[in-house]
């Protein structure tokens, strides 16, 4: 019988690495080794993989940039499929959008409104790919995932490919059916409805967002926002309340410019990153009697 790595490496070859460091595949650069890690470049690619580690009795997980997430600086046992495919393709009379997963979010609002389509310009904020924003109902600038998507194609725990209306997908605030446990479903594409518009009108809004962007948030490595903003406040604003801006924790720091962000100077273990994060948990339980809800997830052997 054909042994687990040779299946992987039959479905993307040279694309599979074994003991792969995935720092260089998060946002915020920390993270120990997946046993084994496949780059998909097709849809179809995601689905093979897939149905391989479970043939195999293997855990698997999807990634797209590695944005909001924490690596375990001892890895991730299993396979780590890093999705990055991003075909875009207008529907109907062109409004409706249906994307891949891989697709950053940033391509995603660049490129369709080089089509003359408005509606995707706040994705530009979003630091991931359209798989993870579905996942998170992410926003940005007043807009969210739930205000454009029409419909979400997704992997089945039985290895069907099915598909939800948006009605189905129970979207709030950071949150969607796709973190309901025993999160055993993966996104595999969406589609977007969009509006007409100039494209000279759009990329102006990008641009808008992009420089409040800069001006706003860490330049420096980052997972994006650590909490989700509490009823009626904001995450950063409680955090800076407490003198935490700006404090150390080996190689990490939560961000001089925006305490909601716990950037990597340069030497950041995930260790480093956990710390900092129960650490503003703590002092914001203490100071404000609030439970801060941290939106990065942790994945691997912790």
């Amino acid at each position: 019988m054909r042994d687990a790595r040779a299946a992987f490496a039959e479905i993307v070859g040279e694309r599979l690495k074994v003991g792969e460091p995935l720092a260089a595949y998060t946002t915020i650069r920390v993270g120990g080794p997946a046993d084994y890690l496949a780059v998909a470049q097709t849809t179809a690619e995601v689905v093979a993989l897939v149905k391989a580690a479970v043939s195999f009795g293997l855990p698997w997980r999807i990634i797209g940039r590695g944005s909001n997430l924490l690596v375990a600086d001892r890895g991730v046992r299993g396979l780590v499929i890093r999705n990055t495919a991003n075909r875009l393709q207008p529907k109907g009379d062109g409004t409706l959008v249906h994307a891949d997963a891989g697709v950053s979010c940033a391509n995603l609002a660049n490129k369709t409104g080089k089509l003359g389509l408005a509606g995707a310009e706040f994705l530009v904020a979003v630091p991931g790919t359209l798989g993870g924003a579905v996942v998170q109902n992410a926003g940005a600038h007043g807009v969210e995932m739930v205000n454009v998507l029409t419909r979400v194609d997704y992997l089945g725990p039985d290895g069907e490919q099915r598909s939800f209306a948006v009605e189905e997908l129970a979207l709030a605030y950071r949150t969607s059916r796709f973190k309901e446990p025993p999160r055993d479903k993966a996104v595999l594409g969406a589609e977007l409805q969009l509006s007409r518009a100039e494209p000279d009108v759009v990329a102006a809004k990008i641009a808008e967002i992009r420089t409040w962007r800069a001006e706003h948030q860490p330049a420096e490595p980052s997972a994006g926002s650590i909490f989700a903003n509490p009823p009626g406040d904001y995450a950063g604003r409680l955090i800076d309340a407490t003198g935490l801006k700006g404090l150390r924790m080996g190689g990490a720091q939560v961000s001089p410019v925006h305490a909601n962000f716990i950037v990597n100077t340069g030497a950041a273990t995930a260790a480093d990153v956990g710390g900092l994060i129960e650490r503003a948990q703590l002092a914001v339980k203490e100071q404000f009697g609030i439970q801060l809800e941290a939106e990065v997830e942790r994945i691997g052997d912790w």
